[in-house]
C-alpha cells in the first residue's frame, strides 16, 4: 500500500500564508479530513453510530494521538489494519503539519481519532482542523461521545453560558489560586466552570476543590461516563465534605463543573 510521503511533496502542498485572501475557497478535488469520535470507556463501544462507523471503514489514512489505541480501535470495527496507515501526531510526536495531509491532496480523505471520546478538545485535533480550514479542506466532525458535553448535560448546572478550563496547573499552590479565580468567575458571571484532570490525580483535584470552594458553590463530579461504572453527581460543597471519605477517584475519567452561587 501507498505510504503517505509516496509523492513529492511538490505535486500537491499548499504553497501560502495563513489564512489568506483564498482561504475560504474549499477545494472540490481535495479529500476531506474527519474528525473520528472513539469510546470513552473500553467496555463500550455501542456509543458509536453506524453512519460514523460506516464512514470510518471507507478510509485507508489516518491520524491519531497513539497509532496503538488506534490500531485496538479500528480493529473493533472489523478493518484490516494490515491495509491502512497510522500515523502519529501528539504534543511528543509530529510530523510537519502538511505531511499528514498528503493523501488529502492526492484526493484521499483521512481520519484524526483522539485517545477517548470525540477530538478537537483538550487534545492535539485542532491544529489539524486550523490546517484544514486554512488549505481550504473540508472539516467533518462526526457524531459520536464527548465527556465534557455529557457531564453538563447531566449536571443540572447552566448550560447557556460555561467555560472549558481543560487542565488544572499541576502545583496544589496555584491550582488553589486556580479554583479561587475559576469560582469567582463563576459567581460574577453565572457560568458553569468545566476542567478535567489526569485520572491518577483526580483525588488530589476533588479534595483541593472541597477545601477551597465555598460551602453553597456546586459541584459535578462525572467520571467514566458511558462505562458500566458510571457516576454522574451534584451536591454543594459542604455536602461534598461530609461525604469525602466514600469517594474514590483514583485512576478515574472524571469531569468536574462548577456552578458558584452569589
Amino acid at each position: 500500500m501507498n505510504t503517505l510521503r509516496s509523492k513529492s511533496k511538490k505535486e500537491y502542498l499548499p504553497n501560502k500564508t495563513p489564512f489568506d485572501d483564498n482561504t475560504s475557497i474549499q477545494k472540490a478535488n481535495f479529500g476531506k479530513l474527519y474528525l473520528i469520535p472513539v469510546p470513552i470507556s473500553d467496555d463500550n463501544y455501542d456509543v458509536i453510530p453506524e453512519e460514523s462507523i460506516f464512514l470510518v471503514r471507507d478510509l485507508n489514512y489516518f491520524v491519531a494521538e497513539k497509532a496503538k489505541s488506534a490500531r485496538k480501535f479500528l480493529k473493533k470495527l472489523d478493518l484490516d489494519i494490515h491495509n491502512i496507515e497510522i500515523l502519529e501526531f501528539s504534543k511528543k510526536k509530529k510530523l510537519p503539519i502538511s505531511e499528514y495531509f498528503e493523501p488529502v491532496y492526492r484526493g484521499e480523505s483521512i481520519g484524526y481519532m483522539s485517545e477517548a471520546g470525540s477530538p478537537g478538545i483538550a487534545d492535539p485535533g485542532e491544529e489539524l482542523a486550523r490546517y484544514a480550514h486554512r488549505a481550504g479542506i473540508i472539516v467533518k466532525p462526526l457524531t459520536g461521545p464527548s465527556s465534557i458535553l455529557l457531564a453538563l448535560i447531566a449536571s443540572g448546572l447552566n448550560g447557556q453560558n460555561f467555560t472549558f478550563h481543560g487542565y488544572l496547573p499541576i502545583s496544589k499552590e496555584k491550582r488553589r489560586r486556580s479554583i479561587m479565580s475559576i469560582e469567582r468567575e463563576s459567581r460574577n458571571n453565572n457560568s458553569t466552570q468545566i476542567f478535567i484532570e489526569t485520572p491518577y490525580r483526580s483525588d488530589h483535584l476533588f479534595n483541593d476543590l472541597i477545601s477551597t470552594a465555598s460551602k453553597s458553590t456546586l459541584l459535578t463530579v462525572a467520571s467514566d461516563i458511558t462505562s458500566q461504572e458510571e457516576s454522574i453527581l451534584t451536591l454543594p460543597i459542604y455536602l461534598w465534605k461530609k461525604r469525602k471519605d466514600g469517594v474514590n477517584l483514583q485512576n478515574k475519567q472524571t469531569v468536574f463543573l462548577l456552578l458558584a452561587r452569589k
